[in-house]
């Protein structure tokens, strides 16, 4: 089953549940533990079976949702270094507006990102960001600016004039090997998936096979902590970064592009809800987990954590 689909299951339960507290307020006199003939109501059987199901959901969502991949449910915005830098203070959190800041801590980068890895992550390019890009950038005709990061396998740099993708790949004891995909067009989101196996990587856009690339060598190392760099001489966003420790076949990558859209091709972002909402426990509010909605140690999703 879908997030979707099981967010609905334990929203219709909270729900419920809402009714049965509302009831024992305003008409406490149905709550009798037995009937006349000494057996127990059926209120009682009621909620004994609400309580044993919703147990029973949990453990099923549990079970069959295990983590398979690192993601960052979040919202980053990128923005010229001379219009925002230093550090603001938003919702209680102190988050940093310039720099570099990681995606992933060491041990999930350790856990969802080996030799073989798939990374993927949803991009918007303002197209005010050709009115900002300087002089100085202008020089080869090609201003490409980094703002993804993953040490040892790439770097990712976009071209706003041109609304051009450059991937530099790192690869073992040889310079770096450089694709380019200009397809993508301003105020649009696009889906960029990169997965690497051994001198392979496929680049996918959008759920689709755009670009098989053979690497002059394997990559230098095991990936590194992937990192966004907060400033550049653009307007752009990112939102729900993923990793998988193993190659993704091209029906999963579909799959995963549909289920994280809507109709217009724009990303799902969660909000964080109660602790009724099941689905979302994994969801934390700050760039730290500081505030707001308590979560796991190891949640690896951050719902509205904006930069400025």
């Amino acid at each position: 089953m879908g997030p979707d689909l099981w967010l609905i299951i334990f929203e219709s339960m909270k729900y419920i549940g809402y009714i049965g507290v509302c009831l024992y307020y305003f008409v406490p006199e149905i709550y009798v533990l037995q009937t006349p003939e000494g057996k127990p109501s059926y209120l009682v059987l009621a909620i004994i079976l609400y309580v044993f199901l919703f147990i029973i959901l949990i453990l099923v969502y549990y079970l069959t949702n295990k983590k398979t991949r690192g993601e960052t449910f979040a919202l980053w915005k990128i923005s010229p270094i001379h219009i925002a830098s230093g550090s603001i203070l938003k919702d209680g959190v102190l988050a940093k507006i310039s720099g570099k800041n990681n995606i992933f801590n060491e041990s999930d980068t350790m856990e969802f990102m080996s030799e073989s890895f798939s990374f993927g992550f949803f991009v918007s390019l303002d197209n005010s960001s050709i009115e900002t890009v300087s002089g100085g950038a202008l020089k080869d005709g090609e201003p490409f600016q980094p703002f993804i990061v993953v040490p040892g396998a790439y770097d990712l740099l976009l071209d706003p004039l041109h609304e051009t993708l450059r991937i530099d790949f790192k690869t073992y004891k040889t310079n770096d090997y450089s694709v380019k995909l200009p397809t993508i067009k301003s105020r649009r989101w696009h889906q960029i998936l990169i997965t690497i196996d051994g001198r392979t990587a496929d680049i996918y856009q959008n759920g689709n096979l755009v670009k098989t690339v053979p690497l002059p060598n394997v990559i230098s190392a095991r990936p590194g902590t992937p990192y966004v760099l907060m400033n550049s001489d653009m307007f752009t966003r990112l939102a729900l970064i993923q990793a998988w420790p193993q190659r993704l076949k091209e029906a999963d990558i579909i799959n995963n592009y549909k289920t994280n859209t809507d109709a217009q091709g724009i990303p799902r972002l969660p909000t964080a809800t109660d602790v009724f909402g099941v689905p979302n426990f994994n969801f934390c509010v700050g760039g730290s987990c500081l505030g707001g909605t308590k979560a796991p140690q190891k949640a690896l999703s951050h719902v509205n954590y904006e930069y400025s």
